[in-house]
């Protein structure tokens, strides 16, 4: 049996004790269709909204080759550049986690590759439901473009071919936005 269902991820717990819990909020009556499924195992697949196919490889040489072209003129070294793009025009989301797991979050985020990488932003003290205070550092993660479907690929190259064409260097704009691969 498949259900397809619209929502949201209202929460996610990990605990050594509890194991691992996922909570959804959905916009449809599904009950009679978790009756029939009762208590077997499943499969949950989980995409967003509006989510479109992943970024070409000719994008991501595209990209690099514009980088190189930056290098080459004198603007820094390219994957500097791809950092600080990615800092800049990609995609990123604010997080926070207890003070005790952020090195170990950071080491993990940032192995992903060169792009991934984590902005400490603030520390703040949060009260649990127990009433106990836990010290938590505030952060911003930013993906590599290994990951970006292929409309965040296209905002990323965007950027770097308006500062290639702000500089005089000449791109393939016009072929990349008629290619419908990207």
């Amino acid at each position: 049996m498949k259900l397809k269902v619209a929502g949201q991820i209202k929460d996610y717990r990990s605990s050594p004790i509890l194991g691992k819990t996922l909570t959804l909020s959905v916009n449809d009556d599904i009950a009679d269709q978790l009756d029939k499924i009762g208590s077997k195992p499943v499969t949950i697949q989980i995409k967003t909204m509006g989510e479109s196919k992943g970024r070409s490889k000719d994008a991501n040489a595209y990209l690099w080759e514009l980088l190189t072209e930056l290098q080459n003129a004198g603007y820094g070294n390219c994957v500097d550049l791809y950092r600080k793009y990615i800092r800049e025009d990609g995609v990123s989301v604010a997080l926070a986690v207890p003070e005790r797991a952020f090195k170990t979050y950071e080491r993990t985020f940032t192995d992903e590759g060169v792009g991934f990488q984590i902005e400490r932003t603030e520390d703040f003290t949060w009260t649990d439901e127990n009433g106990r205070s836990v010290k938590m550092a505030g952060f911003v993660q930013y993906y590599g473009s290994h990951v970006y479907n292929s409309a965040q690929m296209a905002r990323l190259i965007d950027a770097v071919v308006q500062d290639c064409e702000a500089v005089g260097i000449k791109t393939k704009k016009e072929d990349f936005l008629n290619d419908d691969r990207f």
